[in-house]
């Protein structure tokens, strides 16, 4: 009904005015996968990149532990005009090649040798951009378990990506906009009772 639909859209324009993003947070478990996607996020000048992996261990098939020695998560600025869909190909490549010995010009590899390990980075103008975050595990016959966070900001704090953080503005003013429209219904019906019909408050 017209209350209804009223509420429903205050409800959306204050959730989309408050919206604060998303910080990934992920555990993982004896994973033995050579590599995978972590985050994609497209950063305008200014932006900070930063992760920390914690309670790092890495154990051989057979369970007993095993030191690091090629194990890191590499940051990579991808050039998806030029690479079509390379944000998720080069965790694809991950199963045939070690994407640490096979790493691209301007990849930087944050390698873990303990527990522990983190990364901040204030992405500048001139290096704006798409960049994904890729876990690679190029030591054969392990699997790792860890806990890792990204915050992925741009400035002010913005957790949006740069290509959504027009959204919320657009979506709020067509929410504004949906409930002056439905005001004005509701004073025309108001004014023309008389000759008003049950199909024009349903399509209230």
């Amino acid at each position: 009904g017209g209350a209804g639909g009223t509420l429903e859209a205050v409800t959306l324009l204050i959730c989309l005015l408050g919206v604060g993003g998303r910080k990934t947070s992920l555990t993982v478990r004896d994973d033995a996968r050579p590599g995978f996607l972590v985050e994609p996020f497209c950063f305008t000048g200014g932006g900070l990149l930063q992760f920390d992996v914690r309670d790092f261990h890495l154990t051989t098939a057979g369970g007993a532990p095993a030191q690091p020695t090629k194990v890191g998560v590499i940051v990579r600025r991808v050039d998806g005009a030029a690479t079509p869909f390379a944000t998720t190909s080069a965790a694809d490549r991950a199963g045939s090649v070690c994407l640490i010995s096979h790493k691209k010009p301007g990849d930087q590899v944050v390698f873990i040798k303990g527990t522990n390990a983190s990364f901040s980075q204030t992405v500048a103008d001139p290096a704006a951009g798409l960049y994904s975050l890729i876990y690679a595990n190029c030591d054969p016959g392990t699997a790792a378990s860890f806990s890792l966070t990204a915050t992925l900001t741009n400035p002010g704090g913005v957790f949006l990506s740069a290509g959504d953080i027009p959204l919320p503005l657009i979506y709020g003013s067509a929410s504004i906009l949906f409930v002056l429209a439905f005001a004005v219904w509701q004073r025309t019906l108001m004014a023309n009772a008389a000759s008003a019909h049950k199909i024009h408050y349903l399509m209230s």
